[in-house]
C-alpha cells in the first residue's frame, strides 16, 4: 500500500539510545497491531551528525520500515522539532500529530485509517503489556551470538545469574545530564543485594556498565563479580546477555529496564530505584511493572 495515497498508517519518531527507541517502537507497534495499520520509523533525529546516538532497531526483526522523506515533507512533519512545535501551533501538520502529554501512561487515542504521528517517549509497560509475545519477537536480536558472547550466555542461562547493571558515561560527566537523571549510589546497590539474597539460592554475579572498571569499584572486594567489558560499541550484545539473568538490579536507565523485561527466566526478580530522575519532575509511577521492586 503506498505510503503517498494517504492510508492508514502510524509512524513514530525515534531518538535516544537504544532502550528509547525500543520504548517508541514497542508503543507505537502495539497500537499498529490494534489498529491493524502499517508502522513506519521516523529516524531523521539519529542521522544528524551531532547527535551521540544511531539507529540500532536494524539488528532487531522488527515489523517497521524507515518512514519515506518526502510523505513526511508534505505532511509537514520532515523538520527539525523546533519547527514541528511551531507548525502544530498554527495548526499546519497534516496528519494525526501526537504529541505525549507526560510521563504517565495515556491511552493512545488513534483513528482507523488515519495518517498518525508519535512523538514522545512512551516509557510504560503499559502501552504494549498486552502484546508482549509480539514485542518479544521483534527484539529477539537477528544473528546469533558468537565467540566469548556465545559461551557467557550459556554460562548464564545455567545459573542463578543477577544482572547488576550501573549506568555512567553522560549521567556523570555531563552537568546537565547528571542534575536531570542523578546518578545511584553505593548505597543503593547494597540495599538490593541485601533484598536479592534473601532467597538463600547462591546467585553468580555480572556487571554491565558502559565504564565498567569504574562501575566494579562500587562494590569493593566482597563479591566475586564477573565484569563484563568487551562489548563497548554493541550495547546490543550486553543486553542479550542481560536478559538472560535471573535476577536484575537496574539502573536508572531505558536500557537495563529492557533487559529486566526481555528475560523470560521463571521466577524472575526485578529490583529498580524509586527516584528514577533527580531533577526532572516526572511521575514514574507507570513506568516500572507492578512486580518489580522498587528501592
Amino acid at each position: 500500500m503506498s505510503f503517498l495515497r494517504g492510508s492508514g498508517m502510524i509512524v513514530t519518531c525515534l531518538n535516544g539510545g537504544l532502550g528509547n527507541q525500543m520504548f517508541q517502537y514497542a508503543a507505537a507497534r502495539s497500537l499498529a497491531d490494534r489498529l491493524g495499520e502499517f508502522l513506519r520509523l521516523d529516524i531523521r533525529d539519529l542521522r544528524v551528525q551531532t547527535t551521540v546516538h544511531r539507529y540500532r532497531l536494524d539488528l532487531y526483526p522488527i515489523r517497521a520500515e524507515i518512514a519515506d522523506r518526502t510523505a513526511l515533507g508534505i505532511r509537514g512533519l520532515f523538520v527539525s522539532r523546533k519547527i514541528r512545535s511551531f507548525l502544530r501551533g498554527k495548526g499546519l501538520i497534516a496528519a494525526d500529530d501526537i504529541l505525549e502529554k507526560d510521563f504517565t501512561y495515556h491511552k493512545i487515542n488513534a483513528l482507523l485509517g488515519r495518517f498518525t504521528y508519535l512523538e514522545g517517549y512512551w516509557q510504560s509497560w503499559k502501552y504494549f503489556e498486552w502484546n508482549r509475545e509480539r514485542i518479544l519477537t521483534d527484539f529477539t536480536l537477528k544473528k546469533e551470538a558468537m565467540g566469548k558472547n556465545a559461551g557467557l550466555l550459556k554460562e548464564i542461562k545455567a545459573r542463578n545469574a543477577i544482572c547488576l547493571h550501573v549506568r555512567l558515561g553522560d549521567y556523570v560527566a555531563s552537568k546537565e545530564t547528571a542534575a536531570a537523571h542523578g546518578n545511584l549510589t553505593a548505597a543503593y546497590y547494597r540495599a538490593a543485594l541485601k533484598r536479592a539474597v534473601r532467597g538463600g539460592k547462591r546467585l553468580s554475579y555480572y556487571l554491565f556498565s558502559d565504564e565498567p572498571a569504574k562501575a566494579a569499584k562500587l562494590f569493593g572486594g566482597g563479591l566475586k563479580i564477573t565484569v563484563v567489558d568487551h562489548n563497548q560499541g554493541s550495547p546490543h550484545e550486553d543486553m542479550r546477555l542481560m536478559s538472560a539473568c535471573k535476577v536484575f538490579i537496574t539502573a536508572n536507565s531505558s536500557f537495563s529496564w529492557w533487559a529486566a523485561w526481555l528475560s523470560q527466566r521463571p521466577g524472575k526478580k526485578v529490583f529498580a530505584p524509586k527516584i528514577w530522575f533527580a531533577g526532572l519532575k516526572h511521575d514514574t509511577r507507570d513506568l516500572v511493572p507492578k512486580d518489580w521492586i522498587r528501592i
